[in-house]
């Protein structure tokens, strides 16, 4: 049988989750604790019931979701397989050899599985695995057995499949963890999180936990259960808020309301969690006095975690404002055209290849045909808006009077939502009245992914006119009417070979990329394609075109376009 170290243990905890991430963690040299990882996932601000207190509450949640939410947030890629289905099912069996490949995978480079099931309904941990057996450790450790049969994963009471391994660091400094933990908390806190039909969660959970509590409609296994499970997650809220405080400078001090709130919810459900102990003692009946007392506890721990809530979003606010007014935003040139399009870090598509060809190619055009705006975060780009006066945007549009076109804007990932794209379109708006441009055009699309309109909306651009998936946008800077329109695409008749015409600008590796592949696959099938390649001329709109009908505006990857160029040229020749 092949094993990981014997110290990699589930510890003793009511979240099994946060206590199997932390093991998964350790074999990756976290040393982290249990309450630590609780609270930095994100985990122990989530509260989840249904509405009679059933033991499967606190576990009910959306686990692929929330649970690899929980890794990043700790600074981890994860991997991961989790099935409902049937475990004798084709999907069930199928998701079964997914989750031992997983195992499998982790044993081979010293890493565990956190796994559902494992002597309980409950998380644990494979931590060995021979023929077709697998080494567990659990919440029963030296009771049960510590052996788990490979066909009984995804059986047992909750017959659920998941796996989820840890696999790698992601670099996180202590801000930006603290940051994206204190987010989740709100979101979780205040139960807008992802959830299961009949589950409360957040302040939800509370409300359902106090009315059940007054109907006197409830499991006092599952009170008794959920007393300890969320006294546990809100002590630990309190100890990891009162923890990093004081490395986060302004940030810390402003977190002073919630370190307060959650500190006296932890205290009362500290105090729910003594009275209502688990296992409940056999044939337990809660009398009216004790459903008062409890109700009451519940009652004072909501409205302190309320308070607490209301102390991150205030805390959140004011980190912002100060982020903010470190933001500087200056002109593209020569001197900076090197950091440009540091939107390419964030997308999973390898393009440094056509950043540097944008580059090259935008700097004879600087300042005359091309321009940016630039917005810099001390000394770290975080955002940019790039554009040209029309005629040299080379977008098939037409319009009258002076505009200009915007490129595709973009924003670091962490600003988003928080005011800083304004200064950006507030610099380019000034140049553009002072240059008496009568308006700003640009391209939106329907994938909510890239360049959707809801974004532009908010900067006061207003649709003017659909094809297909594009989306034509503008604001009006002066009372001079535009007439702008999108150039509809010329109508080929079929027959011989299928036309692709490829016309390159430069303004972003992400759609030179994907007329790249155009290119390279029209190239791949020469004897059926007939490739038209160059860059765009004056009056020339630049994209790519399969018999007529343009490319769709983002990513297409190679193979996507080679299987669909042969299957157009076969139809197309008939």
């Amino acid at each position: 049988m092949t094993r990981l170290p014997t110290d990699l243990r589930l510890p003793r905890a009511w979240d099994t989750a946060s206590a199997a991430l932390t093991v998964c963690a350790r074999a990756l040299g976290d040393a982290r604790d249990v309450p630590t990882v609780a609270a930095a996932s994100g985990l122990a601000f989530r509260l989840s019931l249904d509405g009679e207190l059933g033991l499967g509450g606190p576990h009910a949640y959306p686990w692929r979701e929330e649970l690899c939410s929980a890794a990043e947030r700790l600074g981890y890629d994860c991997e991961v397989v989790s099935s409902s289905e049937p475990a004798d099912s084709a999907l069930g069996r199928a998701a079964r050899t997914r989750a031992l490949a997983l195992i499998d995978r982790g044993l081979a480079s010293g890493r565990p599985t956190m796994v559902w099931g494992v002597h309980a309904p409950e998380f644990g941990l494979v931590r060995g695995k021979g023929g077709d057996r697998l080494e567990v450790s659990g919440i029963l450790d030296t009771i049960a057995p510590a052996e788990l049969a490979v066909s009984d994963l995804g059986r047992g009471d909750v017959p659920v499949l998941f796996a989820l391994q840890l696999t790698a660091r992601i670099a996180l400094s202590a801000e930006e963890a603290a940051l994206t933990a204190l987010r989740a908390a709100l979101t979780l806190g205040r139960g807008a999180a992802p959830t299961l039909a009949g589950v409360a969660t957040g302040a939800s959970a509370f409300a359902a936990l106090s009315s059940a509590l007054d109907r006197g409609v409830f499991d006092p296994a599952g009170l008794a259960y959920a007393a300890q499970r969320y006294a546990e997650a809100r002590a630990a809220a309190a100890g990891w808020l009162d923890a990093i405080a004081p490395g986060l400078g302004p940030l810390g001090s402003d977190l002073a309301a919630a370190r307060a709130g959650f500190r006296r919810s932890a205290n009362m459900l500290g105090e729910l969690a003594r009275c209502h102990p688990f296992p409940p003692p056999p044939e337990t009946l809660i009398a009216t006095t004790g459903r008062e007392e409890a109700r009451a506890l519940v009652d004072d721990a909501a409205r302190a975690e309320a308070a607490a809530l209301d102390g991150i979003e205030a805390a959140l606010a004011a980190h912002a404002r100060r982020r903010l007014e470190r933001l500087r935003v200056v002109d593209l040139d020569r001197a900076r055209l090197p950091s440009l399009f540091g939107c390419i870090r964030e997308l999973p598509v390898g393009l440094a290849a056509e950043a540097d060809a944008c580059r090259e190619k935008i700097a004879p055009a600087l300042g005359a045909r091309f321009f940016g705006k630039l917005l810099y975060e001390d000394d770290r780009l975080v955002g940019h808006l790039l554009y040209a006066p029309l005629a040299d945007a080379h977008y098939p549009i037409v319009a009258a009077g002076a505009r200009w076109f915007i490129f595709c804007p973009w924003l670091a990932h962490e600003l988003r939502g928080r005011g800083a794209g304004a200064l950006l379109f507030d610099a380019l708006v000034a140049d553009a009245r002072a240059a008496h441009i009568d308006g700003l055009l640009t391209i939106g699309t329907s994938d909510e992914r890239f360049l959707y309109p809801a974004g532009f909306a908010r900067h006061g651009f207003s649709p003017v006119d659909q094809r297909g998936e594009l989306c034509l946008l503008e604001r009006a800077l002066t009372d001079v009417e535009s007439g702008a329109h999108l150039i509809a695409p010329a109508t080929l008749e079929p027959g011989g070979k299928l036309p692709v015409v490829v016309r390159h600008s430069y303004n972003c590796p992400l759609l030179l990329h994907s007329r790249n592949n155009a290119a390279a696959a029209a190239r791949g099938l020469a004897d059926q394609v007939l490739l038209d390649e160059r860059d765009a001329g004056e009056g020339e709109g630049a994209g790519a075109a399969v018999a007529g009908r343009p490319l769709i505006h983002g990513f297409v990857p190679l193979a996507a376009l080679t299987t669909v160029l042969r299957d157009e040229a076969d139809r197309w020749q008939k």
